[in-house]
């Protein structure tokens, strides 16, 4: 057995990060297409810019308090999270205390489905 998942937990630092951002603008467009509390959130910016960390920095964080409101509003997620795409999932949502393991987020490539943008507060597990 190998000691790693996949080819892609071997990769250097320069492809990994051309693959995370090769295509970052069009998920955060297909995610601003099917999901209002994306859409409001990035409203007015130009997403098609993203093409790496600095620009991905630049984008607006959704605070806990907003995303807590968004969930009030429009339970249960806010309008942040296609739920038709978790069918079957189990959901778990972080008190916010602790972070994600950092090696194990930077070995996640695949995208979710959902698209969730906000994976450190939403982890969904199949």
């Amino acid at each position: 057995m190998s000691e790693y998942f996949d080819s892609l937990e071997t990769r250097g630092r320069e492809e990994r990060e051309k693959e995370l951002f090769d295509d970052i603008a069009g998920k955060i467009e297909d995610v601003m297409e099917r999901l209002p509390g994306w859409r409001d959130r990035f409203a007015g910016i130009d997403v098609s810019a993203v093409k790496d960390r600095e620009s991905f920095a630049a984008l607006p964080v959704l605070r806990k308090p907003e995303l807590m409101e968004a969930q009030a509003e429009n339970p249960p997620f806010g309008q942040f999270v296609d739920t038709g795409q978790i069918n079957g999932c189990r959901i778990f949502m972080s008190p916010g205390r602790s972070k994600p393991c950092a090696a194990r987020a930077r070995r996640r490539k695949r995208a979710c489905s959902c698209g969730c943008l906000i994976s450190i507060m939403v982890i969904l597990v199949a």
